[in-house]
């Protein structure tokens, strides 16, 4: 089921029968996790850490995790 919500902003947007709860939800894990990227760089480069590899390890441990079945 595909239902419009009126975004704060005021547009309409599209979602795939996402409730607003869940889609404001998202948004604070996608917030969470750009401040946890910046605090995590921010850290890796005060001890020296390469940023480059601090980020690309992050990311990994970022995506979902697959199940062999």
């Amino acid at each position: 089921m595909i239902s419009r919500i009126d975004s704060p902003q005021g547009e309409s947007e599209l979602w795939n029968g996402i409730s607003p709860e869940t889609a404001t939800d998202r948004l604070r894990v996608e917030q969470f996790l750009t401040t946890t990227r910046t605090d995590l760089n921010v850290l890796c480069s005060s001890i020296g850490v390469d940023e480059q590899e601090s980020k690309s390890s992050l990311t990994a441990s970022l995506q979902p995790r697959r199940s062999s079945s």
